[in-house]
């Protein structure tokens, strides 16, 4: 049986419908401050979604756990010839060119 999108919240009394009213701006709030995420950001979660995007940080390291022997980690650095993406692995790691732009990387 699915679940119904929208409950009739008239039915409720009015101290439930106004805790449901306040819980829902307070996630509305939430969500807004976990969408703004820190000044500067460099390092995005979710670049793809709609309106969902989440910033990081400058410097966050991400881990990419391929298996259970084999993680990768990527952050944005520094250098003394400018920033660069720094990325390591557990075990040896292997490039594959996909094209111009893109390539694939293989624990």
């Amino acid at each position: 049986m699915a679940a119904k999108a929208e409950h009739d919240r008239s039915k409720l009394p009015k101290w439930a419908q106004r805790e449901i009213e306040r819980q829902e701006r307070d996630i509305a709030y939430l969500q807004g401050k976990l969408a703004a995420g820190p000044e500067n950001s460099d390092t995005f979660a979710d670049p793809y979604s709609e309106g969902a995007m989440r910033p990081l940080g400058r410097g966050t390291t991400v881990e990419f756990r391929i298996n259970p022997q084999s993680k990768i980690r990527c952050r944005v650095m520094n250098t003394h010839r400018g920033p660069v993406l720094d990325v390591n692995g557990d075990v040896g790691i292997y490039i594959e060119p996909t094209a111009s732009n893109a390539i694939r990387i293989r624990a």
